[in-house]
């Protein structure tokens, strides 16, 4: 997956000399949760509802009409390019604590960011959250050739896998979650067993 795929696109920001209430009204109109701060068609900042709220607590009603975008944004600014891959743009978002990360092209000009909501929509997307089937949660030895042997096994059943997913191990194990497109997994599992896995958890999966 890559950030063009999942970012919300839009060409919509705000520039320093604006007021904060053009900033207001454009995320109020939708939905957004920040904007980037443009200047000569460069991002020099970024601006959250979040910031905009906590600037006018307590502030006279004119506040936000008298006081400009640049006075409130937050000037150190990351973004992550159209054509990275989109654990990038997590990384980055997680790293620095940030809501919003906006997304530039070749030119360093703003096309659109990424949210906290983008990345929940890819992550539910990555564990095929939404397809009926099975989830199987294993406890594995941390060794070469191990997930290789729990997807034979789930092949010589004749099921599918939605998606694979590996936890960072901890002293030579790891947790693997497995999504199987099959609400009749016992067999699968049953096979696991023999094998020598510890099948910790399972369950239906549904819409």
């Amino acid at each position: 997956m890559f950030v063009r795929d999942e970012m919300t696109a839009h060409s919509v920001s705000v520039k320093p000399n604006d007021p904060l209430r053009k900033a207001l009204d454009l995320m109020q109109a939708d939905n957004f949760e920040g904007l980037p701060v443009q200047e000569a068609e460069h991002v020099v900042g970024v601006i959250t509802m979040w910031d905009l709220l906590m600037r006018s607590v307590g502030k006279e009603p004119t506040y936000i009409d008298q006081t400009k975008v640049g006075e409130v944004m937050s000037t150190k600014v990351f973004t992550v390019n159209r054509d990275e891959i989109i654990e990038e743009a997590a990384y980055l978002m997680h790293k620095h604590d940030l809501d919003i990360l906006p997304v530039v092209d070749e030119q360093e000009r703003a096309v659109g960011v990424i949210t906290e909501s983008d990345l929940f929509r890819v992550f539910v997307k990555m564990l095929g959250l939404k397809e009926r089937g099975s989830r199987v949660t294993l406890v594995i030895e941390d060794r070469v050739g191990q997930i290789a042997e729990i997807t034979r096994i789930v092949k010589d059943n004749g099921v599918s896998i939605a998606s694979i997913a590996t936890m960072e191990p901890r002293h030579h194990f790891m947790n693997v979650v497995l999504r199987l497109r099959t609400t009749e997994a016992k067999k699968v599992v049953d096979d696991l067993r023999k094998a020598g896995f510890k099948v910790l958890h399972v369950s239906q999966v549904w819409e």
